[in-house]
């Protein structure tokens, strides 16, 4: 991690504290050559039939790569991306014949921060892409079918098919404020909140949440102080 918000260009800036740190992508692709898997997945996630992804990102040149991804049973359930410097989303489907995917035209590979949010509404079949609270994309599952299915399978003792990733080895720049959810947020909620730590009000169904502020080897999850559907 390295000293970087104090110095910020967004006037959409990320939380402000004496800290002041992010996560180089860069430093992580050093020691993790296919990104940073995060223990204990199938506990966090499983059942959690809609999610939301989000993050705070940085770079002045136009990376492609995973911010964050989920799979199980091998299929991508919802990631968070860049592509060529713009904002990507994508979810497998259970038919398996296609995927949902959103791109936002924009890029944002300005040298600026830039808050992302990939939300998978299970419920209504709909994907949505947020950018920095204000710009919003979606697409919808087609008719007769559903994302892939996150359940846990009750007949193993630990379903080891769930993984959730950090990162690529690819993607570079600089990550901060990744929140993971178990619920679909609203626009409204992302854009409300999106600069704020984590209170007890505003903490239902946060099933993760790395600040990268303490500067070392290790990465803290800030949300198990909090009540959530974990």
């Amino acid at each position: 991690a390295q000293p970087d918000h104090g110095k910020l260009s967004n006037p959409r800036s990320s939380i402000a504290r004496a800290s002041n740190k992010s996560l180089d992508l860069i430093k992580l692709n050093a020691d993790f050559s296919s990104g940073l898997s995060i223990p204990f997945a199938q506990h966090r996630l499983l059942n959690q039939r809609s999610l939301t992804f989000e993050a705070w990102y940085k770079h002045d040149s136009s990376a492609s790569g995973n911010i964050l991804s989920y799979t199980y049973k091998g299929k991508n359930a919802l990631s968070l991306q860049v592509e060529n410097g713009r904002a990507t989303a994508k979810a497998d489907l259970a038919s398996g014949s296609s995927l949902v995917e959103l791109q936002l035209p924009q890029n944002i590979a300005d040298g600026n921060w830039h808050h992302l949010a990939a939300v998978r509404d299970f419920d209504t079949g709909t994907l949505r892409l947020v950018l920095d609270g204000v710009m919003q994309k979606e697409a919808f599952v087609p008719a007769g079918d559903s994302f892939v299915d996150n359940s846990y399978d009750i007949a193993r003792t630990a379903d080891m098919d769930a993984t959730l990733v950090l990162g690529d080895g690819t993607l570079t720049g600089l990550l901060d404020e990744v929140r993971i959810w178990g619920r679909a947020r609203q626009i409204s909620e992302i854009g409300g909140e999106q600069m704020r730590l984590a209170s007890d009000s505003q903490a239902v169904a946060l099933l993760a949440y790395y600040r990268f502020d303490d500067g070392g080897k290790s990465i803290e999850d800030f949300c198990k102080p909090f009540p959530g559907l974990q």
